[in-house]
């Protein structure tokens, strides 16, 4: 019966300082990522909602009720999207942002990010309402009806945001 061969790790050091994963290393990796992350989602967004605002804007034909919700919709997202630089310059300077402006930065990152999600379930209401119940729905779905439920929606989604940022 053959042995086996002596360990040939008798020699083997280990290094008390080597890790497996360098936390260092994986902050300085999230710290990139994030930022050229957030800058190009905030390129994107503030184009294309600014784009949306414009068409909604200078349209010629008649407002509709979604197209009052869209508008409110491109607006609670350029007000998300605005909030990304200071996150961006937060990360890269690893030095806290001024207590205001850290406030308002806050306050706008949590309404337009509520009203985002706010509008898009009026979005998906409106259009299941128009769609289903079309007939019984007509009657309710003027422009004023719209802009009513779009300032509730800003309502409900700066107190949905207020623990946030008090």
């Amino acid at each position: 019966m053959d042995q086996f061969p002596e360990s040939v790790t008798e020699n083997f050091e280990y290094d008390d300082l080597a890790e497996a994963c360098y936390i260092g290393d994986i902050v300085a990796f999230g710290t990139v990522f994030l930022s050229i992350f957030y800058s190009v989602v905030f390129a994107i967004g503030l184009v294309g909602n600014l784009l949306v605002v414009f068409a909604l804007t200078n349209s010629k034909k008649p407002k509709s009720v979604t197209d009052i919700y869209l508008l409110n919709l491109a607006l609670s997202d350029l007000l998300f999207v605005a909030t990304l630089p200071f996150w961006t310059h937060y990360l890269i300077n690893e030095e806290g942002l001024h207590n205001a402006v850290c406030k308002f930065t806050t306050a706008f990152f949590f309404i337009g990010f509520f009203g985002s999600i706010f509008f898009i379930t009026v979005i998906s209401i409106d259009r299941y309402l128009a769609i289903v119940l079309a007939a019984n729905s007509m009657n309710n779905r003027t422009v004023q009806h719209g802009v009513t439920i779009s300032l509730g929606v800003w309502a409900a989604a700066i107190l949905v945001a207020a623990p946030q940022f008090m």
